[in-house]
């Protein structure tokens, strides 16, 4: 099976743009709750990191993380197509068998 690189990438890319939209919102609206819950998940004090979001630090890192997912999904989408079809050197079960025979 052939991946659709470029679907996946932009699958990826908007479904991060959302994550990150509503991430955001939670920041917005409580951010002393946001960077306990960031505290537990990184396993460090970000309460002193907590600054005011504004539309161009939300705009720009909404685009900036989005992109790159997206051309990191689209890569590993590239480099699946290739480990599928056998041409980057990575036994397939026919080349076993070739070899063996």
């Amino acid at each position: 099976m052939r991946l659709n690189t470029a679907a996946l990438a932009l699958a990826a890319g908007i479904t991060t743009a959302v994550v990150y939209a509503l991430c955001s919102l939670l920041v917005t609206v409580a951010p002393g709750s946001a960077a306990a819950a960031f505290s537990y998940v990184f396993h460090l004090d970000v309460s002193g990191l907590v600054r005011p979001l504004t539309w161009g630090s939300l705009a720009t890192g909404l685009v900036c993380v989005s992109l790159a997912v997206a051309l990191v999904v689209a890569l590993l989408g590239v480099l699946y197509n290739r480990f599928a079809a056998g041409t980057l050197g990575t036994p397939t079960p026919s080349r076993v068998g070739a070899q063996q025979g």
